[in-house]
């Protein structure tokens, strides 16, 4: 019965789908309150839906139950890292560590926190030994790449990152050698190796997603549209990349925005940030009246997210209704700190 209660919470987390992954959780729970596995599954999912205090209460049970595994240890530890308490983070750690000392994720942990807490001349020593007893690991070669980052050293990094791509296990290294060539203005170069790893790694999603990503971090709207429209080819239903490609097809100017969008709602009607892009869509039509309707709606539904109702000011400045874009952001400039886009309001109400 564990077996297969536990393959169904993973078979949910797999797939996204937190709230059906909390609910088999719970339900594993109450059939099996003494099982570690289950009783780290419900840990898992109460932290993915955000309530961090009963993950707390239930990785503290797991520790009482089962001290001589590490996961309720590191479950503890990721709370306190969290919460900023690294000290407290490094406590867990070593507890995990002492119940399993070959635990890779305990042994890497203990490595970030050593340097979190600016003792880098001890994470350094650990990352030079990690690297001679895991030759083909790239994580103590990214670590240590971090290291000459925070020394302001990037040419050291990015060699080390390099290396780190050449292993037989290289973990994220890739994206992180893209991003941080592109962060250091070596773009003719990020560009070279995007294109040798997706030739070596043509299976790569993961890869080509932070690319995509990257480049629309960067303003590259036109060099981020390629790259999504080339992984939607691969996965033509996955909603994230439909709402990307909807949104940047508006933006650029390119055909099919509209269609995307509403083939995307057709497949789930509540997916929120696609609601909020096919507004935007609309309003890139001039189609403002329904862009509007249809974006307060969202708001209504959901008002605790701020991120929509700037798009609803920005859609009401297109459609010449001054006035109204500025009571809308006036609102959202005396919520202060708890409205993360404050400067792009600020912004946009010296427009107005």
């Amino acid at each position: 019965e564990a077996a297969l209660r536990l393959a169904l919470i993973d078979h949910q987390l797999r797939l996204g789908n937190a709230a059906a992954a909390a609910t088999a959780a719970q339900e594993a729970a109450v059939a099996l309150p003494l099982n570690p596995d289950v009783l780290e599954r419900l840990a898992r999912t109460q932290l993915a839906a955000g309530d961090r205090a009963q993950a707390g209460k239930t990785y503290a049970r797991l520790t009482a139950l089962a001290p001589a595994r590490a996961h309720g240890w590191l479950g503890q530890a990721q709370l306190r890292f969290m919460d900023k308490d690294y000290a407290g983070a490094e406590r867990e750690v070593k507890r995990a560590l002492e119940a399993e000392p070959g635990s890779a994720i305990a042994q890497r942990l203990l490595l970030q926190l050593v340097l979190r807490q600016g003792r880098v001349d001890e994470a350094l020593a650990g990352v030079r030994e990690r690297q001679k007893k895991h030759p083909q690991e790239a994580f103590a070669f990214v670590l240590e790449a971090d290291i000459e980052i925070s020394r302001q050293r990037p040419d050291a990094a990015i060699a080390l990152l390099r290396k780190a791509t050449t292993l037989a296990e290289p973990g994220d290294s890739a994206a992180r050698l893209l991003a941080l060539l592109l962060a250091t203005g070596k773009r003719p170069e990020a560009l070279a190796f995007e294109s040798q790893w997706q030739a070596a790694h043509p299976q790569d999603a993961g890869f080509a997603t932070v690319a995509a990503d990257l480049l629309l971090a960067r303003g590259d709207l036109e060099g981020a549209l390629a790259r999504y429209e080339a992984l939607l080819k691969r996965a033509p239903d996955a909603l994230p990349l439909i709402n990307n490609v909807a949104w940047l097809r508006s933006k650029t100017g390119k055909a099919g925005a509209r269609a995307l969008a509403e083939r995307g709602l057709e497949l789930k009607p509540d997916y929120a940030p696609l609601r909020d892009t096919y507004a935007t869509v609309l309003a890139g039509e001039k189609d403002y009246d329904k862009a509007i309707s249809l974006q307060r709606q969202l708001i209504a539904d959901l008002p605790n997210e701020h991120s929509f109702k700037v798009n609803l000011a920005q859609i009401l400045i297109q459609s010449g209704d001054k006035p109204a874009a500025k009571l809308e952001l006036e609102r959202l400039a005396r919520l202060g700190a708890k409205v993360p886009q404050q400067k792009e309001v600020e912004a946009l109400l010296k427009t107005l």
